[in-house]
């Protein structure tokens, strides 16, 4: 039942002819940007968004995109949000009617509601909820994890919810309901810090997997699988099977906990801008790989720090940005599964009017070096002497705050001197 599903929801989402209007994204930012965010044709932007309330269209996301309001997806529209992609804001709902929505990047939201003849799929990421999902539609799961922080999961009798491949539904503090039908595959689980869990007359939980609750009761009253392993700290009504926690517990080990963020941040210091961030279980995390931007559309890594992998407890890590100006730098932290798989956790930004006007690294330097100017310093011209005094080069710095270049091929020491209105500077630079 559960491969015909799946294979439901992709026939009808390659099936779907959209009468709309196609919107790709081209750089991350918000959802109601006219700038730059979206594209008509995947080239160039458009200078439009495609509006709060979708008809019949089709949206095509590959960039981090902030929610202004709530989202509603109808009249067989279509939403593809690819690998790297996210579509957040947990102070906003998304709403699908008579359309699909197919995620293999994060989807983090305060509601999500499924209509009837409305799917949504998410494969190989996560989902975050702040408050409730309801669904009268198909909800598909596969190598995923959804985490509901505060509220509940609630399937009514024409719904569907499917749990595959190694997936895990947290409740940190919730209630599930079943109306209708619920599948989980044989190493998935639902787990509750603290909730509980109500399978209705008219409702089937069938799979196998666990149904794990540390604070809550567990209530059957229509079809329950007696291969679903459960355990419940409180009462347990019309369940076909003894409780075994054992292999409860077990089984959400193979589910396990995606890395939860609890806080990513920065501030700006007289010469660097410092970040922190801080997590709270780390599962199946090889790592995180900061990444940084001057205009929020070319990305250049700053480092990889490993992770603690396996950890359950508060883990808080940072990192010393030297390589910045005066102005606006944007900030990505990437995490880094033990399969390779690589997800945009967060995007930040960070306003550094501290800095030098001039910055120049690396230094020492193999070769190449970056010079990052101030827009203030109004520089124009870096001329590079060698170590004699001889005459080497110059640039044109009029129209760059941000220009990279390579020194000589002999190694030894060069003098930059760069200058402009007002502004007059040597620097040494060392080359290895």
């Amino acid at each position: 039942m559960q491969k015909i599903l799946l294979e439901l929801i992709l026939i009808l989402f390659c099936s779907f002819v959209s009468l709309g209007q196609k919107y790709y994204t081209l750089n991350s930012g918000n959802f109601n940007n006219t700038t730059d965010v979206w594209s008509l044709d995947g080239v160039t932007p458009c200078g439009c968004f495609p509006g709060n309330n979708l008809i019949a269209d089709s949206l095509i996301i590959d960039h981090t995109i902030n929610l202004t309001a709530n989202l509603t997806a109808a009249s067989l529209s279509k939403i593809q949000i690819h690998n790297g992609g996210s579509l957040s804001n947990s102070s906003f709902d998304l709403t699908i009617d008579n359309s699909i929505v197919l995620s293999h990047g994060s989807v983090n939201l305060r509601k999500l509601y499924i209509g009837t003849g409305g799917s949504f799929s998410i494969e190989n990421s996560s989902l975050i909820i702040s408050a409730s999902m309801d669904i009268y539609g198909s909800f598909l799961a596969t190598f995923s994890n959804v985490t509901v922080i505060n509220g509940n999961i609630q399937i009514y009798p024409t719904g569907s919810f499917i749990i595959s491949d190694n997936s895990r539904i947290h409740f940190q503090m919730g209630n599930f309901k079943n109306e209708g039908y619920t599948s989980i595959c044989s190493i998935c689980c639902i787990s509750f810090d603290k909730g509980n869990v109500l399978n209705e007359s008219t409702g089937t939980f069938t799979g196998g997997g666990t149904v794990n609750s540390s604070l809550g009761n567990i209530k059957n009253y229509g079809i329950w699988d007696p291969l679903i392993t459960y355990c419940t700290s409180g009462n347990d009504v019309g369940m076909v099977s003894p409780e075994n926690c054992i292999l409860a517990n077990e089984i959400c080990t193979y589910a396990p906990l995606p890395v939860e963020l609890l806080d990513f941040k920065g501030y700006p210091t007289d010469h660097a801008n410092i970040l922190l961030w801080e997590t709270a279980s780390e599962f199946n995390t090889a790592s995180y790989k900061l990444v940084r931007s001057i205009d929020g559309s070319v990305w250049t890594e700053l480092v990889e720090v490993f992770a603690n992998t396996g950890s359950q407890e508060v883990n808080n890590y940072s990192y010393t940005d030297n390589a910045i100006g005066v102005g606006t730098t944007y900030y990505r932290l990437v995490k880094i599964s033990v399969n390779g798989t690589q997800e945009v956790l967060e995007t930040i930004s960070i306003t550094n009017d501290f800095a030098e006007q001039l910055t120049i690294y690396p230094n020492p330097s193999k070769g190449e070096v970056t010079v990052r100017v101030s827009e203030k310093a109004k520089i124009e011209r870096l001329l590079i002497y060698d170590a004699t005094g001889r005459f080497i080069e110059e640039i044109d710095l009029t129209e760059n705050v941000y220009f990279s270049f390579e020194l000589p091929k002999d190694k030894g020491i060069y003098f930059l001197h760069v200058f402009g209105l007002d502004f007059n500077e040597l620097q040494t630079v060392i080359k290895e």
